[in-house]
């Protein structure tokens, strides 16, 4: 079956999409859930933290399981489940049941953040399709990431909570639907489809000095990134009585350097080296550093000021985690799924780490923020100088 390349390029900003969409469409709901359920916005934070860590960990399986079933089985299966799961929690008015459907529900998607990377990969050749995949691939993440907020924070405004989360069961029937015109991948999975197997090949690639530095700056980077968005409704909603439907334009201001990502990376990537490009993000969470220690001592500060930290890392994060995946997708001898599953369980679990972290931070406290962003910073610094010799 011959395929459009147009519909391969937007399938995997779909599918990423998915799962960025899903951990952000709960935000606008907060404060519904904490009167709905009676319990206190920190326990709400803190499951946040958990979907995130465990579907980080769920990684450690998804890979095998992709090759064994093929991409485009696979995404049939986790879309159907998913539609099911997601509805479950839709329509809960107790706690343990939605938590633990919203929970599992980030694990499952998080399937399909794995797909998004070795899809590229498997089901597109030439290089230039490539590049302009994992371009589109993050703009889709973002601009999900802005308007499952904006859509669940109006549906919660106009009608009810509940309505909130059938916004992402409505995104994966158009995944659905696309995937079930997809032909055979181009490239069979190389190595053994054994789970086992597939985790030891993982920490092989853990021991191998220069991808497990690229991974700790991911880490580093994923954590003060992810726990910042996910912080915003919790640290401001209830200090500047923001509505819900106006919350996702505070996301979008920190989201933008994402969306803005195809339309400057090409030209970024043609005109400046690596090493330059990662001296800019550097820059980038060095100011991010700089400002939140300065705003930990101030007070009365406007709402949006809050969100500068967040949009310099936001800058410095799309700049330098482009360039650390494709590295690690290169040196990953074409197990492409293992890979992009070792990527999702470094990124989310201290994506998940760090939200359990700001889930003891407020206002009042900001400078306990400030020490976390400088801390890694520091550490992405000190990575990228050990690292400049791999750099282009």
């Amino acid at each position: 079956m011959k395929q459009k390349t147009t519909i391969l390029l937007y399938i995997p900003a779909l599918l990423i999409g998915s799962y960025w969409g899903y951990v952000k469409v709960a935000l606008p709901v907060v404060p519904s859930l904490t009167q709905v359920f009676s319990i206190p916005e920190s326990t709400i934070h803190r499951i946040l933290s958990l979907a995130f860590f465990l579907s980080g960990l769920s990684g450690l399986i998804w890979g095998a399981i992709i090759d064994y079933m093929y991409i485009k089985r696979f995404i049939i299966m986790i879309t159907l489940l998913g539609m099911i799961i997601l509805s479950i929690s839709a329509v809960s008015n107790h706690f343990l049941l939605w938590s633990t459907c919203y929970v599992f529900g980030a694990i499952l998607l998080s399937g399909l953040l794995v797909c998004s990377r070795s899809f590229v990969m498997l089901y597109l050749e030439k290089d230039n399709h490539i590049k302009k995949a994992f371009s589109i691939m993050v703009f889709g993440a973002y601009l999900s990431a802005f308007l499952a907020p904006f859509i669940s924070g109006w549906t919660t405004t106009l009608l009810n909570w509940h309505y909130a989360f059938l916004v992402i069961p409505i995104m994966l029937l158009i995944l659905l639907i696309l995937s079930l015109r997809l032909g055979p991948q181009l490239k069979a999975p190389v190595g053994s489809l054994n789970i086992v197997n597939n985790i030891s090949y993982m920490l092989h690639c853990v021991n191998e000095k220069t991808i497990r530095k690229l991974l700790i700056m991911c880490s580093a980077t994923a954590a003060i990134l992810q726990s910042y968005y996910i912080a915003i409704p919790f640290w401001l909603v209830s200090q500047y009585h923001i509505k819900a439907h106006n919350l996702a334009y505070y996301l979008l201001a920190m989201l933008t350097p994402g969306l803005l990502t195809p339309l400057i990376m090409p030209m970024l990537m043609e005109k400046f080296s690596e090493k330059t490009l990662c001296v800019y993000s550097a820059i980038s969470l060095i100011l991010a550093g700089l400002l939140a220690s300065i705003f930990s001592v101030s007070r009365h500060l406007p709402s949006w000021i809050w969100l500068t930290p967040g949009i310099l890392i936001s800058l410095g994060t799309v700049i330098l985690l482009p360039i650390v995946s494709l590295h690690i997708m290169k040196r990953s001898e074409g197990r492409y799924s293992i890979a992009s599953s070792l990527l999702s369980v470094v990124s989310y679990v201290s994506g998940g780490i760090g939200i359990y972290i700001t889930s003891y931070i407020t206002l009042h406290t900001f400078y306990r923020e400030a020490i976390f962003i400088v801390l890694a910073t520091i550490a992405t610094i000190y990575l990228l100088i050990n690292l400049r010799a791999e750099l282009n």
